[in-house]
């Protein structure tokens, strides 16, 4: 049997803001992929509010981050970038578009090179 797409199991999005970034494998960061803690919060009339439940989710993964390699980072290569440009994690306090499935939970965020020449 195969699963409709999309599959009914993602719920979201919702609107969570960057509290903290760690390499998926802090043992290679060449693949210049993070996982993320967010804070679920929702659009309030003065700004961003925290939202009651759950309040924290841990283990986020960005779609965009997803086919970085230790040669290339969101489709450029890393010979090709100038001085110590490197790809960078989205930054704390940076609300993002979250989705939960039952395996885990992904955000959207396209990442920024900054560095050096």
């Amino acid at each position: 049997m195969t699963t409709p797409f999309p599959s009914a199991r993602f719920r979201g999005p919702y609107f969570g803001k960057v509290t903290a970034s760690e390499y998926v494998d802090p043992e290679d960061t060449s693949t210049k992929r993070w996982k993320y803690t967010l804070e679920v919060v929702e659009l309030a009339e003065d700004g961003w509010e925290d939202f009651d439940a759950p309040a924290e989710v841990d283990e986020v993964l960005n779609v965009f981050e997803s086919g970085n390699t230790s040669s290339a980072s969101m489709g450029v290569a890393h010979a090709s970038l100038p001085g110590s440009y490197e790809l960078q994690p989205c930054p704390n306090d940076t609300v993002v578009l979250l989705w939960s499935h039952p395996v885990g939970h992904v955000m959207a965020w396209p990442n920024q090179f900054d560095g050096t020449c």
